[in-house]
């Protein structure tokens, strides 16, 4: 039976051609536009998530008040990596200086190198980074070693580049490669620098200023991994005798340390300094959400529309069927398997369209934007739903109109879609439609308009 809906299904789409055209366009327009969209919130939400520990990992971050008020910042002092160690020897926490270009000498060869990391062992503590090559948490505890990600390592002219010379300063041997986690992270990073480089003797020259002042906050940032047995109101409430203990009186009147969890860091707008990220706004990927959801809604009603006029050219069929007995749940199942296949046929070629624009998509956004449908179960899942969501929602209506023909009506031609109240369903899905339609015009003129003027 099944069979048999969906090859009557499949001969009345190919006798309808233009219908079956404008219905497959406009719904692959609207899949289309929500698999971009499912790609982008997918790799916003998914910062950050690919270490192990993630859900006991936090960053300090500072707040200090001052007459104009409360400063927020995400930099931290440079000896606090040594008072912390100090004074909570149980805990496991990193600080690196972020440098975020320099000057890159290899044989000779001058160029440009970015994201840079200043770290000690610590770093790969409370950062599962796969290693491929080397022991950072022995090449990072001496001066002059340095890590390169695979990814910074493949663009190098020599692949066997043994030194490398910052500012014609820091004589660095790479000591390893590194390979970053496939998911993105706050952090961008292309070497890993050992801290020790950083001596006094070449801090000034190289950064110029001292990174022994509690006074100073440039570019350090620190992060903490908590036991089971701390919490982070209980660590927290630690931090003001820290404060007191290594500030000026007076200037830790001013400093209050917080925690920021790591999960929190990418859509975090006021804590928002990330070494070499930006921060997202998580009402923008709602926005997001939404504006596909409108699409999709539109290209359903015009579909629902589309069908519901067709359905007085298909009465006599409806007429003949219900004379030979067909029932009403036939007949549904019958204009649902048409909906299904529509459907189907919009969803294939929405992953097509998707494959051509999403690396266009990424580029504009300044994202990295791929479909990879086979390397994506989540992808596919949510294409499966929108396929049967899209297709029961479209179908299901135009499925009950069809099935409660009146058979001797049908026969005589005399069917109307049409009702005696002045508000029928198809006006309000007409109106609904066209007002989703100028709203969404609207504001994109008004982003335009305002991305123009800044």
């Amino acid at each position: 039976m099944l069979k048999n809906y969906f090859t009557i299904a499949f001969r009345n789409l190919l006798r309808n051609k233009s219908y079956t055209f404008i219905n497959v366009a406009g719904l692959a327009l609207g899949i289309t536009t929500c698999i971009i969209i499912f790609l982008i919130i997918k790799r916003e939400v998914s910062f950050d998530q690919a270490f192990s520990n993630s859900k006991n990992i936090y960053r300090i971050v500072r707040e200090t008040s001052d007459a104009s008020g409360i400063e927020k910042t995400t930099v931290t002092p440079y000896p606090l990596a040594e008072a912390l160690k100090n004074d909570f020897p149980d805990l496991i926490s990193t600080q690196f200086h972020f440098q975020e270009d320099a000057l890159m000498t290899i044989d000779e060869e001058k160029s440009s190198v970015t994201n840079i990391l200043f770290a000690d062992p610590s770093f790969f503590e409370v950062f599962d980074i796969e290693v491929l090559s080397g022991n950072p948490k022995k090449d990072l505890t001496g001066p002059g070693k340095v890590f390169l990600t695979e990814e910074f390592a493949k663009t190098l002219l020599k692949k066997d580049v043994k030194n490398i010379k910052l500012e014609n300063l820091l004589d660095l041997e790479v000591a390893g490669i590194i390979r970053m986690p496939s998911t993105p992270t706050h952090m961008e990073v292309n070497m890993i620098v050992s801290r020790a480089t950083l001596t006094p003797d070449v801090t000034e020259q190289f950064l110029g200023f001292s990174m022994d002042q509690w006074g100073l906050n440039a570019s350090g940032f620190a992060y903490v991994v908590l036991p089971a047995s701390e919490t982070r109101e209980s660590m927290e409430a630690k931090f003001p005798a820290l404060i007191k203990k290594y500030y000026h009186p007076k200037e830790a009147e001013r400093q209050t340390y917080l925690l920021q969890p790591l999960s929190e860091i990418h859509f975090d707008m006021e804590f928002s300094e990330n070494p070499g990220t930006t921060s997202t706004n998580s009402s923008t990927l709602i926005i997001l959400a939404l504006i596909g959801d409108f699409i999709l809604l539109v290209a359903c009603v015009n579909f629902i529309n589309l069908s519901t006029a067709l359905s007085v050219h298909k009465s006599k069929e409806v007429g003949v069927r219900k004379t030979l007995g067909a029932q009403r749940y036939q007949l549904t199942w019958q204009y649902l398997s048409e909906a299904f296949l529509i459907t189907l046929c919009a969803g294939i070629i929405s992953v097509g369209i998707a494959e051509g624009i999403a690396p266009m998509v990424g580029s504009f956004l300044e994202r990295d934007v791929q479909l990879n449908l086979l390397n994506n179960p989540q992808l596919i899942i949510f294409l499966v739903v929108v396929i049967l969501v899209t297709a029961l929602f479209s179908g299901f209506y135009p499925a009950l109109v069809l099935s409660k023909f009146n058979p001797v009506k049908a026969l005589k031609n005399r069917m109307s879609t049409d009702t005696k109240s002045p508000i029928s369903v198809r006006k309000i899905l007409v109106v609904g439609q066209f007002f989703i339609a100028q709203v969404l015009i609207i504001c994109t003129l008004v982003v335009s308009s305002q991305l123009s003027f800044f």
